[in-house]
């Protein structure tokens, strides 16, 4: 994500100033400095980073959690790739600590403003449909090969759940802008595990939009 979206569009913005680029792997770090941020520097551990004023983590969900509080506690404000958290109570624990620390913690959840969304929020609201009665929604999937162990989806440690935390909650966050949804509530949820990983989910719930 960091490679593919995120620096390129933060080293084309004329306003932000790339100071550092932090990953275990220094090779990996050193390979998007030299070809995106050349007058970045590089770092392999987050307490030797220098101080910014907002930093983007894009690491798995599952191992955010230390290096969240750190963050908090060195003052920075934090673009997070979604969620940040993997239970509604490490969700409520960050934020009580971002507040503590009096810093700005923002989600990713960047697909609502794709223009395809932007168009149905319009379309919705010009009353051409008439009267929103039932929302359905899909969000899938697929892998071109099995038995990656180098990837961190296939560690439930990692991808703190499955296909709900790594692609289903875009859907969700869709589907609530799409119809500027101010409240819900969950009716139905099932969902299909597998060695802690979360293949399948599908839910119903019942909406509230203005």
């Amino acid at each position: 994500m960091v490679k593919e979206l995120h620096l390129p569009v933060l080293c084309n913005m004329p306003e932000v100033e790339v100071s550092w680029l932090c990953d275990k792997v220094e090779s990996q770090a050193r390979s998007l400095s030299r070809a995106l941020a050349p007058s970045s520097q590089v770092f392999t551990r987050i307490e030797d980073c220098p101080d910014v004023d907002i930093v983007l983590v894009a690491i798995p969900v599952g191992f955010r959690r230390d290096p969240l509080r750190y963050i908090f506690a060195r003052g920075w404000h934090v673009l997070c790739e979604k969620p940040f958290a993997i239970s509604l109570a490490e969700h409520d624990a960050l934020l009580k600590q971002a507040a503590e620390s009096r810093v700005h913690i923002g989600v990713g959840l960047v697909r609502r403003y794709y223009s395809g969304n932007l168009l149905a929020r319009q379309l919705i609201q010009s009353g051409v449909f008439g009267e929103i009665t039932q929302v359905w929604a899909s969000q899938g999937a697929r892998l071109t090969r099995t038995g990656r162990r180098d990837w961190y989806q296939g560690d439930s440690a990692a991808a703190g759940g499955g296909i709900l935390m790594e692609t289903g909650s875009h859907l969700v966050d869709q589907v609530f802008a799409v119809l500027e949804v101010s409240d819900f509530t969950l009716r139905e949820c099932e969902q299909r595990m597998i060695d802690g990983l979360d293949l399948e989910t599908r839910a119903v719930e019942r909406l509230r939009h203005r």
